[in-house]
């Protein structure tokens, strides 16, 4: 019996291409995702940056978020992806909620 093309897919990094294309959208951001290796061998950190165009040229920083993989808790990479994506997320959201926030109060 042939198995689909779409069975053998990994549904984290699906999910995490899903939830990065909404952050993009929803917060007007271009996103940036860094593996960067650690000093213990076989450790990588996971880094994702969220950018918003400046009126003038060039982006601003928002956004950082990291974390270590893999971790007793995530032992897949594109689970540890999904992870940050989550997380910078809820991050913009509580940037927007903050300047939401600020701008109702006349600041």
């Amino acid at each position: 019996m042939a198995v689909s093309r779409s069975k053998g897919r990994d549904d984290f990094l699906l999910a995490t291409w899903d939830a990065l294309g909404d952050v993009t959208y929803n917060y007007n951001v271009k996103i940036a995702i860094d593996l960067i290796p650690t000093e213990r061998r076989g450790v990588f950190r996971i880094r994702v940056r969220a950018f918003r165009p400046k009126p003038n040229a060039g982006y601003e920083r928002l956004a950082v978020y990291e974390r270590l993989y893999p971790t007793s808790e995530i032992s897949e990479l594109s689970a540890g992806l999904f992870s940050a994506a989550n997380k910078l997320d809820h991050m913009l959201a509580e940037i927007d909620r903050d300047a939401t926030r600020e701008r109702e109060m006349g600041g």
